[in-house]
């Protein structure tokens, strides 16, 4: 499959008139990963408890999953 418009970046728009159903579920998978994984990433107890160590990584994996799937929703 080609550049999948779900999967944009978050500081750019999401082309909605190129949004296929055949891309929502590789994306929601893709960006679930990656939510997961930082997630994971702010849990680990090495980790300095300042908001750009922990919160800021958290808060951009799951703006970017709540971003494709209002558009899928």
């Amino acid at each position: 499959m080609t550049f999948n418009p779900l999967l944009a970046p978050i500081d750019s728009l999401i082309d909605y008139a190129t949004v296929q159903p055949a891309h929502i579920e590789p994306a929601i998978d893709q960006l679930l990963a990656t939510a997961r994984s930082a997630i994971e990433h702010a849990a680990d107890s090495a980790l300095p408890a300042t908001w750009d160590a922990v919160v800021a990584p958290a808060d951009t994996a799951s703006a970017v999953l709540w971003r494709a799937w209002s558009v899928a929703g």
